[in-house]
């Protein structure tokens, strides 16, 4: 007899459905053969939220002098006499996917 399915198993995007059933009605016993066919089958299934997507580093800006305290993504530039600064962004981050990190 077959189980109930089981849930997806994604939380987001394409996964499968598997369902399973035992050789216990009855189990074979004393050297007699397994039960036919397959103990698990399956089926494709989608869920409908969008999967996390991570963001990730753009290429960093050019340089240019400091004329005041700024902070930008990445590196704090101070009133020191002739420092630079440049930053990057984090970019193409969606649906509650990872920061960059770095």
């Amino acid at each position: 007899v077959w189980k109930p399915l089981q849930p997806c198993t994604v939380t987001c995007g394409v996964g499968q459905i598997l369902q399973k059933r035992l050789c216990d009605n009855p189990a074979p016993k004393h050297g007699g053969k397994n039960c036919l066919g397959e103990d698990v089958r399956s089926q494709p299934c989608t869920v409908k939220v969008p999967c996390p997507v991570n963001g990730h580093w753009d290429e960093w800006a050019p340089w240019k002098p400091c004329s005041r305290h700024e902070i930008g993504f990445e590196i704090e530039c101070q009133e020191i006499p002739a420092s630079q600064m440049r930053n990057r962004k984090c970019i193409g981050r969606r649906n509650n996917g990872k920061p960059c990190e770095g």
